[in-house]
C-alpha cells in the first residue's frame, strides 16, 4: 500500500513537472533567445554552489564545446556605411571648371514647367492624349510636374545620352537626365528656330523617359504620341505600337472607352461605401463628359 502511493506521488509529479521540465532543459525553446544568451544562462547555472569545483568544470568543457564557433567571439557592431566611410571610393574627386569648383560650375538654373512661354501647348498635347488613353497622359503629366528640371548653359555629356537609332545621322545632346534631374540645354531650348513643336516634343521625350521606358521605345513613342495627337494614325493603331513595347518596364495602357467601362464598374462597386473616397472614381477624373 505505501509503494503504490509512493509510485502514484512520483508519477503525478513526472505528469505536472515534465512540460516544465522540458522546456527549462531546452534551451532552444524560445526561437527569439540567441546562441550566446542560451551559453551564458547555462554558464550561470553551472557557476552555483551546489555544484562541485571539479564536476562544474567538466561540465562547462563539455557544454563549450558543443558551440566551437562562437565561444570567445565577440559580437561586433557597425553602422551601415562605416567601412564605406572610412575606405572611400576607388575612384572619384572633386573637379573644377577653369577657377570655380565643379559642383557649383554645374549648378545651372532651376525652372518649373509653368513659368514656360509653351507651357499651354505642352498642356494642349497632354489634353489630346488624355482622350485617347488617360492612363497614359496621367503618366506622362505627372512625370513633368514632378521631375526637377534644370536650364544648363553648358553644353551636355555626349556619353549616355544619345539616343539609339538605327539612322546615320549626326545627333547633339541637348537634354539628359538621371536619377535627380533632367537637364535641358538652354541656348538650343531659347533659339528663336527651334519651333514650339520640338520643344514640347524634348519636354514630351523626357517625360517618356521618366516613367520607364528605355532607348530605343523612348523616340518612338515620342513619335507616336505626336502621331496620334495631330490625327497622322488612329487611336487604336496608337495603343496597338505603344503596347507592344510592355515589359520594356512599363505596363500596357487602356483606351479611354475601357477607362470609362473600369470607371463606371469601379464607381458602381463602392456606391455603397461613400466614404472610401480614394475608391470612389468618377469620369470627372479624366475630364471625361458624362455623354461619353
Amino acid at each position: 500500500m505505501r509503494n503504490r502511493i509512493r509510485y502514484t506521488l512520483a508519477l503525478t509529479l513526472i505528469i505536472h513537472c515534465a512540460p516544465a521540465f522540458a522546456q527549462s532543459s531546452n534551451p532552444f525553446a524560445n526561437p527569439d533567445r540567441g546562441l550566446l544568451e542560451v551559453q551564458s544562462e547555462k554558464r550561470r547555472q553551472l557557476a552555483m554552489p551546489s555544484v562541485t569545483g571539479l564536476a562544474r568544470k567538466s561540465e562547462l568543457q563539455q557544454f563549450d564545446s558543443q558551440f566551437p564557433t562562437t565561444r570567445g567571439t565577440p559580437i561586433k557592431k557597425t553602422r551601415p556605411g562605416l567601412d564605406a566611410v572610412k575606405r572611400g571610393q576607388d575612384r572619384g574627386g572633386g573637379n573644377a571648371v577653369n577657377d570655380e569648383l565643379f559642383d557649383f560650375a554645374e549648378a545651372g538654373t532651376r525652372f518649373k514647367i509653368e513659368t514656360l512661354a509653351i507651357a499651354p501647348k505642352l498642356n494642349e498635347v497632354l489634353f489630346k492624349l488624355k482622350l485617347v488613353s488617360p492612363q497614359l497622359s496621367l503618366k506622362l503629366d505627372r512625370a513633368v510636374r514632378n521631375s526637377r528640371w534644370v536650364f544648363d548653359t553648358h553644353p551636355l555629356s555626349q556619353t549616355g545620352c544619345v539616343n539609339e537609332s538605327l539612322s546615320g545621322t549626326s545627333k547633339t545632346v541637348v537634354a539628359c537626365q538621371n536619377q535627380i534631374e533632367i537637364r535641358i540645354f538652354k541656348p538650343w531650348f531659347l533659339n528663336p528656330k527651334v519651333s514650339d513643336r520640338n520643344k514640347v516634343g524634348l519636354l514630351v521625350h523626357e517625360a517618356v523617359r521618366r516613367i520607364g521606358y528605355q532607348d530605343p521605345f523612348v523616340t518612338q513613342v515620342t513619335r507616336d504620341i505626336f502621331d496620334v495627337v495631330e490625327d497622322t494614325i488612329s487611336p487604336s493603331e496608337f495603343l496597338d505600337s505603344v503596347n507592344s513595347y510592355a515589359g520594356n518596364g512599363v505596363g500596357r495602357f487602356m483606351s479611354r472607352a475601357d477607362s470609362c467601362r473600369m470607371i463606371a464598374v469601379m464607381r458602381d462597386s463602392v456606391d455603397d461605401y461613400p466614404k472610401s473616397g480614394h475608391m470612389n472614381l468618377s469620369k470627372a477624373a479624366f475630364s471625361i463628359p458624362d455623354s461619353a
